[in-house]
């Protein structure tokens, strides 16, 4: 995942200051928070396979995740 988000915004990677240097811990713990929550599973179960979008995360405002006071206190 982290590959292709490089391929595409490399240049605004680049150009974004401190996040150059956090990005791919952010993508990776923003995935593990999907799992933990539900909006996320292991493909098949394999926990090293691919992981895929759960209904409830098909079907959920993550712009509201994304927001939220109780998420960003975690981080």
């Amino acid at each position: 995942m982290t590959k292709r988000v490089w391929q595409v915004h490399e240049h605004d990677l680049r150009a974004s200051g401190d996040l150059f240097y956090t990005w791919q811990y952010d993508v990776r713990w923003a995935a593990q928070y999907l799992r933990n929550n539900g909006y996320m599973k292991a493909v098949d179960g394999d926990r090293r396979a691919p992981w895929q979008l759960t209904e409830l995360g098909r079907t959920a405002d993550l712009t509201e995740i994304a927001v939220s006071p109780k998420l960003k206190a975690k981080h």
